[in-house]
């Protein structure tokens, strides 16, 4: 059982790193496998070279399995795209990265928004 309750969820911990503008092709696959309008590769570049953003990846061997994106504004925090890969849910990736951000990207709130 996880710390969550849970009896069907895995909890495993990936190496997590900033991305890099070398791991797009990786990002943007994660992003088709993961949602019917995913973003567009400018879009994943420019938040990867934007001072204000947090972009974190993590990986299962040398494979991008997961990745966040987050953006500061002013005080805040907010998380703007979050994905992992079909094959690796339910083992608490996305859980364990966004309390990366909270303890490792200090800021006076924290958002996130989701949508149906």
């Amino acid at each position: 059982m996880t710390k969550n309750g849970k009896n069907d969820t895995n909890c495993v911990t990936y190496e997590t790193s900033k991305i890099q503008p070398t791991d797009i092709k990786d990002i943007i696959e994660i992003a088709k496998n993961c949602f019917m309008e995913p973003w567009s590769e400018d879009l994943f570049l420019s938040e990867i070279n934007s001072k204000d953003s947090v972009c974190l990846k993590s990986r299962s061997g040398k494979s991008i399995i997961a990745y966040i994106f987050a953006r500061y504004f002013v005080d805040e925090l907010h998380i703007m795209h979050i994905a992992v890969l079909p094959e690796y849910r339910r083992q608490c990736i996305a859980e364990y990265m966004v309390n990366t951000l909270l303890t490792d990207y200090k800021a006076k709130r924290y958002l996130l928004e989701v949508r149906s």
